[in-house]
Parts: structure tokens; C-alpha cells; sequence
């Protein structure tokens, strides 16, 4: 490899690290849920505009930096994506999710398995979700208490009980 080409690679590496490791404080900061995938977008964006604006900077101050933080702004966005994947993922398996009916209205709850937290949402046909409720659970043989400082719910044999005036079936998924 010619000294120029292993210069430059040394650079897009450190560049590399530096956001592999500020993404990785920063997921771990934020802890985000599948349902705030949205925000991603927004920080992909955010991401992308940091990095063009330290290459633009950087070409005047030391020009040699110019080439390799315009490659990262675009290796960076895919590495901070393929890791808001991986942690998508293992906060799924961590998630426990039921859905149900009720008026004509789509319903989710999450039970999260690490820390006993629930959040309830309501589910619009867009896809969206409304979180109308949070607190945490207990569970006891085969009925999962929801409390938070209003409301007492809990789920009993697939069953919500003390959300409506009836007894409402679950779907799990």
C-alpha cells in the first residue's frame, strides 16, 4: 500500500472510531425503542450535516483531513444504521407485545422483561403509536399486574381486565 493511500486509511479509521464510539455512548445514553425509529432519520440527517461541515472546516485548517471525513460522512451513516438495527433487534427480544380491539380502536402494549416497565399505546392506522399510559408490573402465576399512579389493570389468561367497562381478548404477537 503507498504511503498516501495507508495515510488516508489511517484517517478514515480514526474518523470511523470516533463515531463508532460516540454512537455507541450515544444508544447506550438514549436507550431508544423500536417505536422511536423514527428519530433515526432525523439524526442520519444530523449526522450526515456534522460530518460535511467538519470536512469543509477541516479542508481549510488541515487539507489533508478533507477526503477522508467526506468518505465517513457517508460510511458513518451507514455503521450508525446497521448499529440502531442491532440494537432494534435485541431490544425486541427484550419486549413482549400484545395488541388488542376495543371501539374500533387498535391498542399495544409492551411488557419490557429487563426492568418490569410497561408502556401502553394507542395504534393509529398510519402505523403511529400514541403512548397513553407507562407505569410498571408484577407478574403473579399466569396474571401480569399493569400499575401506574391511575390506573390497575392486569392480564389474566389472555385477557385485559380493567381497561374498558368488559373483559377484552389479546392478541400476542
Amino acid at each position: 500500500m503507498k504511503p498516501k493511500y495507508r495515510s488516508l486509511a489511517i484517517k478514515l479509521l480514526l474518523a470511523i472510531g470516533i463515531d463508532v464510539l460516540l454512537f455507541f455512548v450515544f444508544i447506550v445514553w438514549w436507550k431508544p425503542t423500536p417505536d422511536e425509529s423514527t428519530i433515526e432519520l432525523l439524526l442520519l440527517m444530523a449526522i450526515f450535516v456534522i460530518n460535511i461541515g467538519l470536512a469543509v472546516a477541516f479542508k481549510y485548517i488541515i487539507r489533508s483531513w478533507y477526503f477522508p471525513l467526506i468518505l465517513n460522512s457517508t460510511v458513518a451513516i451507514l455503521i450508525f444504521h446497521i448499529l440502531m438495527i442491532g440494537w432494534y433487534a435485541y431490544q425486541d427480544k427484550g419486549m413482549h407485545k400484545m395488541q388488542f380491539l376495543n371501539s374500533g380502536k387498535s391498542y399495544e402494549f409492551f411488557l419490557d422483561k429487563k426492568d418490569t416497565s410497561y408502556n401502553f399505546y394507542e395504534k393509529y392506522r398510519d402505523g403511529s403509536l400514541n403512548r397513553i399510559m407507562s407505569g410498571q408490573y408484577k407478574t403473579s402465576r399466569d396474571t401480569v399486574y399493569l400499575i401506574d399512579p391511575v390506573n390497575q389493570m392486569r392480564v389474566y389468561k389472555d385477557t385485559l381486565v380493567g381497561f374498558a367497562e368488559k373483559k377484552i381478548v389479546l392478541k400476542e404477537e
